[in-house]
């Protein structure tokens, strides 16, 4: 409503980022910490319009779909040292088989704000992790290096105030890959292209853990929660009962649909 109220009183766009940049401030101090995602939010396409609603969808689809093809080039050909035509392949299952095998596709991608919340969010997580694995890579070109820095530095600051599962998520992946870079491949110089990444990750993801908000949201539904390490470890549990002890028909459901999509592309490719 910050937003929909600058366009109206403003109608042009620094009259709209007005508003969202008020609606971030309110929302952190009454509610959550997740100012990415609520920056985003605020800039539902209603603000435009009704009619605009469906660029909603498009922007959240450009994202998963980037990311995914993002993430297998940087494994596939920066890692891997594979081919290209390889790399398509794999991309064009690998984003079949993310978009087709979605959980709540009509609230995943229908519905805009729990759409951008959490498939969009991960989606800039795919870009950022790609980002940084080229980074870790090492290869010449100051341009090149210089463009992932600023853009890694980014995808930082918007990955680390979303929602807590893919922050988290994607703070201990960062720190894998900068750990694995220390002490297996000791590429001190692609770990040092890390750091300015890393340290706006970092505060990013205090700042939305430490939003007034969270305790004022959890004392408003009269819940005051789990500690902010128990909440994690128990995530972990959570995680661990739900993706590797799955329920045999919900398990065979995902390997037929799984199977099937493959065949289908294959047949495609052909």
């Amino acid at each position: 409503y910050f937003a929909k109220l600058g366009y109206l009183m403003g109608k042009n766009l620094p009259g709209v980022l007005m508003g969202v940049w008020e609606n971030v401030k309110h929302t952190w101090w009454t509610w959550q910490g997740t100012y990415s995602s609520i920056f985003l939010m605020s800039l539902v396409p209603l603000v435009w319009g009704e009619q605009y609603y469906f660029w909603g969808l498009l922007f959240i689809l450009l994202l998963l779909i980037g990311g995914v093809f993002a993430l297998v080039k940087a494994l596939v050909v920066d890692v891997l040292q594979g081919g290209w035509q390889q790399c398509l392949y794999i991309q064009a299952v690998t984003a079949a088989l993310v978009v087709e095998l979605m959980y709540y596709p009509a609230e995943g991608l229908f519905w805009y704000n729990g759409g951008i919340h959490y498939v969009g969010m991960h989606g800039f997580a795919m870009l950022l992790l790609a980002s940084l694995i080229c980074l870790s890579e090492g290869k010449k070109g100051r341009i090149r290096n210089g463009l992932l820095i600023a853009a890694s530095m980014i995808l930082s600051l918007i990955v680390a105030g979303s929602n807590y599962v893919t922050a988290l998520q994607t703070f201990l992946v960062f720190l894998t890959i900068m750990v694995a870079g220390a002490l297996l491949h000791r590429n001190i110089k692609g770990l040092l292209r890390l750091v300015p990444a890393f340290f706006v990750y970092s505060i990013g993801f205090y700042k939305n853990l430490a939003a007034p908000g969270n305790t004022a949201r959890a004392e408003a539904l009269g819940n005051p929660g789990m500690a902010p390490l128990q909440a994690i470890l128990f995530s972990f549990k959570e995680a661990f009962s739900i993706y590797f002890i799955p329920s045999p028909p919900c398990f065979l459901q995902k390997i037929c649909d799984s199977l099937s999509m493959v065949n289908c592309i294959i047949l495609l490719l052909s």
